[in-house]
């Protein structure tokens, strides 16, 4: 009891320190892409450039994963088409470059064709990947943003109005015939159902999502056995809008997590397990905070923050099969100019068992410019 008490304290201090210095709006926001065609484009080129330049420092001290930095940045020149008012034609590259390498670590070409009518859209090619998928972080870290930014596939959104949908599938390693490298690829569906309107100032939503990850393949020629990992996750959230000078929203959101391993012959370290998540979120004019607590018990994630995992990756035989965290997120993000934006994240952490803090700070420069091109002129087949 004591261990909360000290620990509630300290988000206390540093959630009084944040309404002092912080003054932005949101924050995932400026690294979420634009999923929806505008008819207005139809028959106009344009060439965009996305560019994100990143430092994110992880001080680590726990018994899990060793502290690491992340600095660097990625650009994706595209090319982008619209043959007609509901489709969308999207080719470039994506060039990862970490600061004090010279080479590139990633060189990736983007190829995306969308179908949309109404509210439901068609992806093929290169998808709407990584935060698009609005995943929480205990099965989604937000580093695969920088590190795993292109996913292909293809994907399939829905956006009613009491239902946002979005299910996928990212092939990451395709094989052929006696192959020496296993098959990967990821299954994965995010839904967010809404129980009332967005027009109220209470609203209700139940978040419903699974991961499901697959390693191997019967055309491999690797003598390894095939592994199937799930995560999945349902919630129930309630937002309400307060919208006075200070404070825009106030949420609290509830999630219970599952893990399981479907493999003919088990592998990791558990063979399933669960976790709830709980956060209070304050949406002020200014910032986004966030305070959480993690209770988690033979709990693993293929993609999840590595803060959130019970397995040791520095030794094994400091694996638990439990783990508490108390969780703080300061969220702050600004416009330079029109399609320039300046991110900061703060995130802190406290093991109610093995009684010490890690943290993690993060800089981002988020670039999105569109150039109007040319409008290719159509024409109708003659008629005889």
């Amino acid at each position: 009891m004591q261990k909360i008490s000290q620990s509630l304290f300290f988000l206390s201090l540093l959630l009084i320190i944040s309404l002092h210095f912080a003054s932005a709006q949101s924050y995932n926001s400026i690294f979420l892409s634009e999923t929806q065609i505008n008819a207005a484009d139809s028959n106009n080129v344009f060439f965009n450039f996305n560019n994100t330049n990143f430092i994110k420092n992880n001080e680590y001290f726990n018994k899990i994963i060793e502290g690491y930095t992340y600095i660097g940045l990625f650009a994706q020149p595209k090319l982008t088409y619209f043959p007609s008012k509901n489709i969308k034609i999207e080719g470039g590259v994506h060039l990862l470059k970490y600061s004090g390498l010279d080479k590139f670590t990633q060189t990736k070409p983007i190829f995306t064709f969308q179908y949309q009518h109404k509210d439901f859209s068609l992806i093929l090619g290169t998808i709407y990947g990584t935060l698009n998928h609005n995943l929480p972080e205990p099965v989604f870290s937000f580093e695969h943003y920088y590190t795993n930014n292109v996913e292909n596939g293809m994907q399939i959104l829905l956006n009613k109005t009491y239902l946002k949908s979005d299910t996928w599938i990212n092939w990451e390693q395709f094989i052929l015939p006696n192959d020496t490298l296993p098959e990967r690829l990821t299954f994965g569906s995010s839904n967010l159902f809404y129980l009332s309107d967005t027009s109220n100032s209470l609203i209700l939503t139940i978040p419903l999502q699974f991961l499901i990850n697959h390693r191997g393949g019967q055309s491999s020629n690797i003598n390894s056995n095939i592994q199937t990992l799930a995560n999945t996750d349902i919630g129930l959230n309630v937002k309400y809008k307060i919208q006075s000078k200070a404070i825009k929203s106030i949420e609290f959101n509830n999630y219970y997590f599952s893990f399981f391993n479907n493999s003919n012959i088990i592998e990791t370290y558990f063979d399933k397990g669960s976790a709830t998540y709980s956060q209070l979120i304050i949406n002020a004019n200014k910032f986004i905070y966030s305070v959480g607590y993690w209770n988690a018990h033979n709990f693993m994630s293929v993609f999840g923050d590595p803060m959130f995992q019970l397995v040791s990756q520095k030794n094994i035989l400091d694996t638990k099969p439990d783990k508490q965290l108390l969780t703080s997120n300061l969220f702050y993000s600004a416009p330079l100019c029109k399609g320039v934006n300046f991110g900061f994240r703060t995130e802190l952490y406290y093991d109610l068992a093995a009684e010490k803090f890690d943290y993690s700070m993060g800089l981002n420069i988020v670039v999105n410019q569109k150039f109007f091109l040319k409008k290719i002129k159509t024409y109708q087949a003659a008629k005889y």
